[in-house]
C-alpha cells in the first residue's frame, strides 16, 4: 500500500476546502484531517438482474465440494460430549 498522507483541514487552501465539504455534505471544522484515497473502480457498477445474480449465486454454490451429510448419530449429544475411546 502507498503512503497514507492526511492534510489539516485549516492549511487547505479553500478552494480545496470547500470540495472536500461539498463531496461529505458537511462542513469541517479546523481541528479534522482529510485524507483522499484512489483505488480501482469495480468490474462492473452496474446493478445485476435478478436472473443474473441468481445465476452466478447458484454458480458460486455448485463450485463447493459434495460433502456428504452427518448423520444424526454424529450430531447427537452424545456423541459430541463424548470422547472417542469411550465410543469403542
Amino acid at each position: 500500500m502507498q503512503g497514507q498522507f492526511g492534510h489539516s483541514v485549516k492549511e487547505l487552501p479553500p478552494a480545496i476546502r470547500q470540495a472536500a465539504e461539498t463531496l461529505l455534505g458537511r462542513p469541517l471544522s479546523d481541528d479534522e484531517m482529510v485524507s483522499v484515497f484512489a483505488f480501482p473502480a469495480p468490474q462492473s457498477t452496474a446493478p445485476k438482474n435478478l436472473e443474473q445474480w441468481e445465476k452466478e449465486m447458484n454458480e458460486l454454490i455448485d463450485s463447493f465440494p459434495q460433502t456428504p451429510l452427518l448423520s444424526d448419530e454424529a450430531i447427537s449429544r452424545d456423541s459430541i460430549y463424548s470422547r472417542e475411546d469411550e465410543m469403542m
